[in-house]
């Protein structure tokens, strides 16, 4: 019994389909931490957030940019001020950025 070659090329295209619905962004996995650094142009503790120009974030395919970012806990703020250089850690949670370790460099 000979297989249509119709049924082949169905096959494949649900294979490929089915393979490209991944959850999450590949790119930018959810969780993911990845190191940032740069200096501090504004603290809002009252968000708590942190606006920083900082430098590019491989793991993110992110270029060097200034950005406000959401802190995880607004201890991470204290003693921080604007003109500061910094380091620390960040990673996509609910489809937004998240500062999650923060220190003076």
């Amino acid at each position: 019994m000979r297989t249509a070659p119709w049924i082949w090329v169905v096959v494949l295209v649900v294979s490929l389909t089915l393979a490209g619905c991944q959850p999450g962004d590949q790119k930018n996995p959810a969780g993911k931490e990845h190191p940032i650094k740069g200096k501090v142009t504004a603290v809002d503790v009252s968000k708590p957030s942190v606006k920083l120009d900082h430098e590019a974030i491989p793991g993110l395919d992110m270029k060097a940019m200034e950005m406000d970012y959401p802190v995880a806990n607004s201890k991470m703020l204290e003693g921080i001020k604007a003109g500061d250089e910094v380091q620390g850690r960040v990673k996509m949670e609910s489809g937004k950025y998240l500062i999650t370790q923060l220190e003076k460099r």
